[in-house]
């Protein structure tokens, strides 16, 4: 396998076009037309189909299932090692002796030296999981639309409430740790009890004479998971992130009560694992027949027809070089103030042109189109500052500009690039050139100081001569 790239123009598919005729006759030579930057998805369908490839491409359930019933490795806590001693977490004397006790003298027996211990394995395999759950994301791009059949394909997961879970996985691959335990945490224990449920295992507690009835809370369920029939380790699974006893990790309260910060994004990858695990343990793995034009194949990504009906806005893969999340977006375009004074309707242009560059987290090449705004704004400014603008061509007003002293020369050689790559953009002798967000804004900064000063600039006027009125010399 070989790769051309390089600049448009330069014959790249010329040369392709003329190797492959020079091919012997008996080649078998497949091409395959890709859109506009294709992802990882993209290609591994194009090439399943164009190479007859037996069975069908990996698909994003599959990837799912593997994460969900692949668990952490967790140590055996049937036994204390022996002569194993725990030392005051308090304070220790540094001049005196140091207290110690054996670990399973305190309160909890030795279990909450285990219940450490297993959180520790569990924050490291937390760490495998997120990395997992992020290469999920970059080859298939999943959206919440394409999460919540999947998940509600079990009889205890209603897709009303699954929306929910697949939003949870959406917000933790934009960043928002908040969101996606906010989101799970509930859906995890919801479906914790359906499944209880399901297998005549009550989860709720009838009145009896004067005691009223009551929906048994989260510790009650977890006691029962012995009961549910859950392969090891996730029983212990659960009780160690979900429960509150001393040394497991709380995460549910700690979460939903609001009783610590946000927690680490490794920890969040943790709880949509293990929702995963109540979801699909015990469930058949997702089917493999059908070819790959089947009906079960994924609509691939950039189809007009499936962008339309997403929800939310998927983030480009590219847009992860340059920042780790959106909220990082509102500092690059922190610095791009539309200048006060300047006409309403170039005013507006520059605030769309700040917003597209704030959004070329979701697709790229907004950041381009931002530049081309800012254009669009400076000949606004241009056509209220010249006096007979008329419908005067970019060029035409620029050179104007720079005979009446409103334009530097300075000035005048960068907007004169900028209606070059316009022009080149506008009639399709270039695609959209890509550029960091951090470029854009640099370049979006120098066309708002641009509009700011050429608004505030006065023309020189033209010198003239003094003369006498009669005389006219």
């Amino acid at each position: 396998m070989m790769c051309i790239h390089g600049g448009a123009g330069f014959g790249k598919t010329l040369a392709v076009n003329t190797c492959l005729r020079a091919l012997e006759p008996g080649e078998d030579v497949r091409k395959i037309t890709f859109r506009a930057r294709p992802t990882a998805r993209a290609v591994r369908y194009e090439l399943f189909t164009a190479l007859d490839l037996a069975g069908e491409p990996p698909r994003q359930e599959h990837a799912l299932h593997l994460i969900a019933t692949t668990p952490p490795t967790m140590s055996d806590s049937a036994a204390l090692p022996s002569g194993l001693l725990s030392l005051p977490t308090v304070y220790i004397n540094p001049n005196g002796p140091v207290v110690t006790r054996t670990v399973g003298s305190d309160s909890t027996g030795g279990e909450g030296f285990f219940f450490r211990q297993h959180v520790f394995a569990l924050d490291v395999h937390g760490l495998v999981v997120e990395t997992q759950l992020d290469r999920v994301r970059d080859r298939f791009r999943p959206t919440a639309e394409d999460l919540v059949p999947f998940f509600a394909s079990p009889e205890h997961a209603p897709e009303t409430r699954m929306r929910g879970l697949a939003r949870a996985f959406e917000a933790f691959w934009e960043g928002d740790v908040d969101t996606a335990l906010a989101m799970a945490l509930p859906r995890l224990e919801g479906m914790l009890r359906r499944r209880l449920q399901a297998a005549d295992i009550a989860v709720i507690t009838h009145a009896k004479g004067e005691t009223i009835g009551q929906v048994q809370q989260l510790g009650s369920l977890l006691d029962k998971l012995d009961e549910l029939g859950f392969p090891a380790p996730w029983p212990l699974v659960l009780r160690t992130v979900l429960g509150n006893t001393e040394g497991q990790m709380n995460l549910r309260n700690n979460v939903l009560h609001d009783l610590v910060d946000t927690p680490s994004r490794h920890r969040a990858a943790l709880a949509l694992q293990i929702a995963l695990a109540v979801l699909l343990l015990g469930e058949e793995p997702p089917a493999r027949t059908g070819s790959a034009d089947s009906g079960t194949r994924m609509p691939l990504p950039w189809n007009a027809a499936a962008d339309q009906r997403l929800r939310f806005p998927v983030p480009d893969p590219r847009a992860h070089h340059f920042v780790t999340q959106y909220a990082d977006m509102h500092d690059v375009v922190a610095g791009l103030t539309v200048p006060s004074g300047i006409p309403q309707s170039a005013a507006t242009v520059l605030h769309t042109s700040r917003e597209l560059l704030r959004h070329s987290y979701f697709c790229y090449e907004f950041s381009t189109v931002a530049l081309l705004h800012a254009l669009i704004a400076m000949e606004i400014v241009l056509r209220a500052k010249i006096p007979d603008s008329g419908t005067k061509p970019l060029h035409a007003l620029l050179k104007q500009g720079k005979e009446s002293g409103l334009l530097t020369e300075r000035q005048t050689e960068f907007l004169h690039e900028g209606r070059k790559l316009r022009n080149r953009i506008a009639h399709g002798q270039r695609a959209h050139s890509v550029m960091p967000p951090r470029w854009g804004a640099g370049m979006l900064t120098t066309s708002f100081t641009l509009i700011s000063e050429v608004w505030a600039a006065q023309p020189t006027p033209p010198a003239t001569t003094d003369t006498y009125e009669s005389t006219g010399i």
